[in-house]
């Protein structure tokens, strides 16, 4: 069974959401400085959504597979908040 979840933020709402976070440990500037731009090289959502669906083991590299799992992560505690 396949299950979907509608997603709540668009990459423009991300970026915002990234660029006013407080200082986090696990996030250094140069991460999160990363992370905005491969946002901003999106054109679309559609793109972004295409990007969270690649197989990292597939010729992604290790920063995009680190800003997938950010994303990623920024999704579902938008959907589940705590």
């Amino acid at each position: 069974m396949e299950t979907v979840v509608e997603l709540k933020m668009t990459r423009i709402e991300l970026i915002r959401k990234l660029e006013n976070i407080p200082e986090q440990p696990f996030l250094d500037d140069e991460t999160l400085l990363g992370l905005i731009n491969k946002l901003n090289s999106f054109e679309t959502d559609e793109q972004l959504f295409e990007f969270l669906a690649m197989d990292s083991a597939k010729g992604m590299t290790w920063k995009d597979a680190v800003y997938q799992g950010i994303i990623i992560g920024m999704l579902i505690a938008e959907h589940y908040p705590m």
